[in-house]
């Protein structure tokens, strides 16, 4: 089932900021390195910060060691231990907040991108 990702920021110098991703792999890497599938350049976010994964038909999200963690609706979440997702969840990392949906497979439009608001100035 393909997975809907909006990252919303407040950004100094910039204002607020919002991308939305979608993808139909099974596991999504959110970090600061380039090869992450949603690039958050900020630097309170971990090179490899939380792994969103679809495994028996449910979505979780596990933090992977990050040196500031993710929280899930507010709630800090233990480093490996994944927590199930509901369509309308709110991941925060570092200064960015990120909404999850599970959606319909005729709803996904592929976009893997990164995500650097200094780039997106409009």
């Amino acid at each position: 089932m393909p997975a809907r990702l909006i990252v919303r920021a407040q950004v100094d110098g910039i204002g607020p900021y919002e991308e939305t991703f979608e993808f139909r792999q099974e596991v999504i890497a959110l970090g600061r390195r380039e090869e992450c599938d949603v690039t958050l350049q900020d630097n309170s976010v971990s090179r490899q910060h939380a792994q969103i994964q679809f495994h028996d038909g449910q979505w979780s999200v596990m933090d992977v060691g990050s040196s500031k963690g993710t929280a899930v609706n507010g709630d800090l979440l233990e480093a490996e231990k994944p927590v199930y997702l509901s369509t309308g969840d709110i991941l925060t990392i570092a200064p960015f907040d990120i909404e999850f949906e599970a959606i319909e497979e005729d709803e996904a439009i592929l976009t893997t991108q990164r995500f650097d608001p200094s780039q997106n100035l409009d």
